[in-house]
C-alpha cells in the first residue's frame, strides 16, 4: 500500500475461521500466517497470496497448552535462531511463547521452545511493578525489536534484545513502556519505518537519509485505524484513517 494513500483493499472470505492475528515472514511476503482460535485449541493457517488459496494448517494445542491465542508474530533468525521457523504467540496471559517448527506443513510438529513474561520484564527492566498486563492483544517484530500491546493496561511495550557473546543466543535486555490513547480498546498494531525526505546541512551538503517509525493502531470500539509517530519518548500526533484502512 502506498504510504500516502489508502491503496487497494482486497477482501478474502475465509468462512468459519475466527482469525485473531496475522503475520508474515518478511523474506516470503507471498504467504500470510493466520492465528485462529478454536474451542479445541489454537491453530495456524496459511494463505498463499500468489494463488489466492489456503495452504497448510498446523495445530498449536500441544505447544500452547491452555493459552488462548490472541497475538502472533513471525520471529526472525536474529532473535529466535536459524534453521527452523519460529513464531511468537501470546493471548490471555502475560506470557509470550516461542514456538518452533521444521517447516509449515499439514500435521507437522510444533514445539514450545522458550517463553518470556511481560509482567516480569515490565517490572525488572522498566521499573513498573504494579498491576498486570492481563493479556497481550498484538505482537510484531521489526528489525530485531519486539512490540506488544495490552488493551487492559492500555500500554505499548518495546523490547530490545542483545546477543550473548559466544553463546549464539539472544535475550531481551531492555524494555520501554508507553501509554496508548485512552478508550481505544486497541487490538491491532503495525510498526513501520518511513524514509525521510532528503535534506541538507547548513553548508548545503546532502545529509544521510534517515528513517522515522510510525505506529498504526486498530480499534474495533472506535471503528477506526489511527497512525502515530513513534519516538524514543512515546507516541506523537495522530492521523485518523477510516475503518478498513489496511494494516
Amino acid at each position: 500500500m502506498p504510504a500516502d494513500g489508502l491503496g487497494n483493499v482486497v477482501e478474502i472470505p475465509l468462512a468459519g475461521l475466527e482469525i485473531e492475528a496475522v503475520t508474515m515472514d518478511p523474506n516470503n511476503s507471498s504467504v500470510l500466517y493466520l492465528g485462529v482460535e478454536r474451542a479445541k485449541g489454537g491453530e495456524m493457517h496459511s494463505f498463499d497470496l500468489d494463488t489466492m488459496k489456503p495452504g497448510p494448517t498446523m495445530k498449536l494445542k500441544d505447544a500452547l497448552g491452555k493459552l488462548e491465542l490472541e497475538a502472533l508474530a513471525f520471529c526472525p533468525p536474529s532473535i529466535c535462531g536459524a534453521g527452523d521457523m519460529h513464531f511468537l504467540v501470546a493471548g490471555r496471559s502475560s506470557k509470550v511463547v516461542v514456538i518452533r517448527m521444521k517447516s509449515f506443513a499439514d500435521g507437522g510438529d510444533v514445539v514450545a521452545v522458550d517463553s518470556f513474561d511481560i509482567d516480569n520484564l515490565r517490572c525488572r527492566l522498566a521499573g513498573q511493578c504494579s498491576g498486570t498486563v492481563d493479556s497481550i492483544k498484538a505482537l510484531q517484530v521489526l528489525n530485531g525489536v519486539i512490540y506488544a500491546i495490552s488493551s487492559v493496561r492500555n500500554e505499548l511495550y518495546v523490547m530490545r534484545s542483545e546477543e550473548h557473546a559466544g553463546m549464539h543466543s539472544t535475550a531481551i535486555a531492555s524494555m520501554s513502556v508507553f501509554s496508548l490513547p485512552a478508550d481505544g480498546n486497541w487490538e491491532g498494531v503495525s510498526v513501520r519505518e518511513k524514509l525521510q525526505a532528503p535534506s541538507k546541512n547548513l553548508r548545503g551538503q546532502p545529509q544521510e537519509k534517515s528513517t522515522t517509525k510510525t505506529l498504526v493502531l486498530a480499534s474495533d470500539r472506535l471503528g477506526a485505524v489511527i497512525e502515530f509517530n513513534l519516538t524514543t519518548s512515546g507516541l506523537e500526533g495522530s492521523a485518523p484513517r477510516v475503518a478498513g484502512y489496511c494494516i
